[in-house]
């Protein structure tokens, strides 16, 4: 089923049970956006400057939410796969003049956003190939071709088939592997043909962090020197493991003695980053 365009806004309508809709600016050379479905479980997700990961023609590929509304007057509408952010990568107020920019200089609205935003970030499918139990046993059988064997050899565990065409094409052709061959082997059992997401989801960002939890310590040579770690934290409360050592440089040295003690808490905490 081909992508349905993004009708203009006045023809929406509410329609009961429907769910949410959501105006996508797909990461590729094409000019409109689409309109996606969201199901109940991402509804709360929803936000204008995430990523979303929706269906393509016969493709996963990355868009960013550039419209929400509630209802619309469409029935075939594809749902989205996934919501990739927890945090919108750029404020609302910057999608009009991403806008602008796209009707300026007749450009593909989701191609200016992906230029206005870090590189590396957004998911795709590719076809892949990957070897079979059988495929490895004819690596040993001499009625295999050495064209089939080179092809076989590269594929541990598996392979994008463009990446595949780099490395062996200009052995077996002179150009790219010849699609005949793949389904010559892929029929034979040799190998079969899949689709794989390849990209990254934003990074989040992490710090260690300390808290309290039991302010009773002996009384000994070192205790004024781990007290001053545990008044710190009575009055800071969680805070950063970096923050705890730049406010009080001799503390490295008592950290670990009160987390084995059983006086702090060191773990890793996600924060948030600023996009």
């Amino acid at each position: 089923m081909s992508q349905i365009p993004t009708p203009p806004l006045e023809t929406a309508r509410r329609i009961s049970g429907s769910g949410a809709y959501i105006d996508v600016a797909i990461a590729l050379p094409v000019y409109n956006t689409y309109t996606y479905r969201v199901s109940e479980n991402l509804y709360p997700m929803i936000s204008r400057g995430k990523r979303v990961l929706v269906p393509f023609k016969n493709r996963q590929v990355t868009g960013y939410i550039i419209e929400q509304h509630e209802s619309i007057d469409r029935k075939k509408i594809k749902l989205v796969l996934d919501i990739l952010d927890e945090e919108p990568l750029f404020p609302p107020s910057m999608i009009p003049f991403f806008k602008w920019i796209a009707d300026y200089y007749l450009y593909p609205i989701g191609e200016v956003i992906k230029g206005s935003l870090p590189g590396g970030i957004n998911l795709y499918d590719f076809s892949a190939i990957e070897i079979t139990p059988e495929g490895k046993k004819a690596l040993k059988d001499p009625i295999t071709t050495p064209m089939e064997k080179e092809l076989l050899c590269r594929l541990t565990p598996s392979c994008l088939l463009r990446d595949l065409s780099k490395k062996v094409g200009g052995k077996l052709t002179g150009d790219s592997i010849p699609k005949a061959l793949i389904h010559h082997m892929e029929k034979r059992g040799l190998i079969v043909s899949k689709r794989e997401l390849k990209g990254i989801k934003k990074k989040f960002k992490t710090q260690q962090c300390v808290s309290l939890i039991n302010p009773d310590i002996p009384k000994d040579r070192f205790f004024a020197l781990r007290n001053n770690i545990i008044d710190f934290l009575k009055t800071k409360g969680e805070t950063p493991l970096k923050e705890l050592k730049d406010k009080l440089p001799e503390s490295s040295g008592y950290i670990n003695y009160l987390k084995k003690a059983g006086n702090i808490s060191v773990f890793t905490k996600r924060v948030y980053r600023d996009p």
